[in-house]
């Protein structure tokens, strides 16, 4: 097991919008405690004394990747360094045009990147009442 102690980190508090002070204790990759003195083992000790403010990831909650014209990849070498680790896709735009086969490309595409990614049901397949494309999806 890997514990890891981040001490006197100045932190954010996403709630309250506070910068607060205190240990943040990480093990196996979840946060464990946060503000709390870190006590017990630690297979690493990191002390932030003085070194900015600590914030969690940011989500993107709607994002079209086939909209910006690039490949996934190429969207987070943009966003990943300025914070954003998790994206909430909506395919829609894929399925329209190329049906499931337009979701699993999307998928396959972003199957190894080093980011949260999470699809969901595309929002409007077809786009209009009676429309022609790629697929008619629905929630069954």
């Amino acid at each position: 097991m890997e514990r890891i102690l981040f001490k006197n980190v100045n932190y954010l508090n996403v709630f309250t919008a506070e910068v607060l002070s205190g240990d943040i204790v990480v093990e196996n990759g979840i946060v464990r405690t946060v503000g709390l003195p870190g006590k017990g083992k630690f297979s690493r000790v990191a002390d932030f004394e003085n070194r900015g403010i600590l914030v969690p990831g940011f989500i993107d909650a709607h994002l079209h990747f086939e909209s910006s014209m690039v490949f996934p990849y190429e969207i987070l070498k943009a966003a990943l360094p300025r914070g954003t680790t998790t994206y909430i896709a909506d395919p829609h735009e894929a399925a329209n045009v190329a049906g499931l086969d337009g979701i699993r490309l999307l998928l396959d595409l972003t199957e190894k990147l080093p980011a949260n990614i999470y699809f969901m049901l595309p929002s409007c397949v077809p786009a209009i009442p009676g429309g022609e494309n790629g697929a008619l999806l629905d929630a069954e």
